[in-house]
């Protein structure tokens, strides 16, 4: 649901033609077969009516997130699914591959944890939470209830008191 949204608020300043090719797209390409393409050109050419059924569902998950901050103060989750990887700007992005516990995913799995909060409209800072043993850093996502945007930030800032802030990694100093 969040790629397709996202990519339909970005969809007002992409180019007919792209728009155009998409739709073409959209009838070759099967969520299962690569499910970021998928979601993208949908999200790219949603009709209003469909645009509409994703926002009532962003509107349910908004409901049950804050019930959960009635009785929570912080969500924590990953920043990513792995470690910072280098820097990649060849090719279309969905084509593009990071590798993750020893095997090869698309980079654009990524994107599903900054997406888990920004699609609810959710406040969130991102953390240092160290290193890896090969000395890349990873990080820690601390999410806050709608309009609680400085408790994320706060939040972080004791943890850096406690574990300690950011460390370039070995060459990036």
């Amino acid at each position: 649901m969040y790629v397709c949204l996202l990519r339909a608020a970005t969809s007002a300043r992409t180019p007919d033609t792209d728009i155009a090719r998409w739709k073409a797209v959209a009838e070759e390409v099967r969520p299962e077969e690569d499910p970021y393409l998928h979601y993208m050109v949908k999200g790219n050419t949603l009709s209003h009516r469909e645009w509409l059924n994703l926002n009532n569902e962003r509107m349910k998950l908004r409901r049950q997130f804050n019930a959960f901050f009635g009785e929570w103060d912080i969500l924590l989750c990953p920043a990513a699914a792995s470690a910072a990887w280098p820097h990649d700007q060849k090719g279309e992005r969905w084509r593009r591959t990071i590798s993750v516990n020893n095997k090869c995913v698309p980079s654009t799995d990524q994107l599903f944890w900054a997406g888990y909060s920004g699609v609810v409209y959710l406040p969130s800072t991102v953390g240092p939470a160290g290193l890896t043993r090969s000395g890349l850093p990873v990080g820690y996502q601390a999410i806050s209830a709608s309009g609680r945007d400085k408790w994320a930030t706060a939040f972080s800032r004791f943890v850096e008191q406690e574990i300690g802030g950011f460390l370039a990694p070995p060459g990036y100093e």
